[in-house]
This record gives structure tokens, sequence and C-alpha cells, in this order.
């Protein structure tokens, strides 16, 4: 008789969506895997790898482990520019799990233009406020937070009047 936690999961973790970060990293988002009585783990899970190839002629495959059996989402970052992936995703517990259906993505130039556009947007917004509050003599600041991809962008520009 087998010891049920030398065996791998029965099923793969759904992968819900691949997405440009940048032009050099594509954003990973599946469905954590769960005991079921339609899917084993059959042992601990202990994470999860995701897997990632050039979709043209590509032959070498890489590989980005996720120790955490909790974590759904991973960015997968050094990848060649503007270049479509393939990518697949498994749950392991002592043995590597089936992996998931292949969808694509590639790494998106436009990606890059947003980072610039909401650096630009910073830099304006700063640069208005200082204007207006040097000729008003208000004080201003200006509150920002990280966008999806990370970048600084101006959410509320905060003017008060100096007494």
């Amino acid at each position: 008789m087998l010891c049920s936690n030398l065996l791998a999961p029965d099923c793969p973790p759904n992968v819900l969506s691949v997405q440009a970060v940048s032009s050099r990293s594509i954003r990973v988002t599946w469905s954590p895997l769960r005991d079921s009585k339609h899917c084993r783990l059959n042992g601990a899970l202990r994470g999860y790898k995701v897997f990632y190839i050039l979709n043209k002629h590509g032959s070498r495959v890489m590989y980005q482990y996720v120790r955490s059996k909790w974590t759904s989402a991973t960015v997968v970052t050094g990848l060649d520019k503007y270049t479509e992936y393939r990518v697949q995703v498994l749950a392991y517990t002592t043995k590597d799990g089936p992996l998931s259906k292949v969808p694509c993505a590639s790494t998106s130039a436009n990606a890059r233009k947003k980072e610039n556009f909401s650096y630009l947007a910073l830099v304006l917004a700063l640069s208005l406020c200082q204007t207006f509050s040097r000729r008003n003599k208000i004080s201003c600041a200006c509150v920002c937070v990280a966008s999806e991809n990370k970048a600084l962008m101006p959410a509320a520009l905060q003017l008060t009047r100096i007494v």
C-alpha cells in the first residue's frame, strides 16, 4: 500500500489569467487547489510551479517556484521584450501534479507606455500643485498610490490656504 503523502495532486490548478505587466514581465493568476472529492491533493500541498516557454520555436522550458500553498498569483520577470510565452501551472506535494491547460501571453509594449504615462501624470500633478501653491499662498500635498503595475499615480491633491 502506498503512503498518500508520496503521491502528487490529482488535478492541475485552473489558470485564471496571464497578463503583461511590462515589456519584460507577466502576471499569472490561478485558482488555488483544495482537497475535494473531485480533486485529491494526496498529501500536504507545498506550493506551485509556474512553467513558461517561448511560444515560437521555444525549446527551453523555464519555471518559477511559488513556495506557498496560500499564494495564487506571481509575476514572472526577466522575460524577452514583446515576446509571446506559453504558461502552465502545477501544484506539488512531494511530487509534481499535472500541468494546467496552456494559455499564452505576450510581454507588452503597451505596459511600458502605461508606466511612462503614470510617471508623467505624477510629475505634471506635482508641478501644477507647486505652481498653484506659490501663486495663491496655498500649501499643497500630492497623495500618491501604487497602481497595479507598482507605478505611482496621483490619487488626490490637497490644497490648504495658508493663513
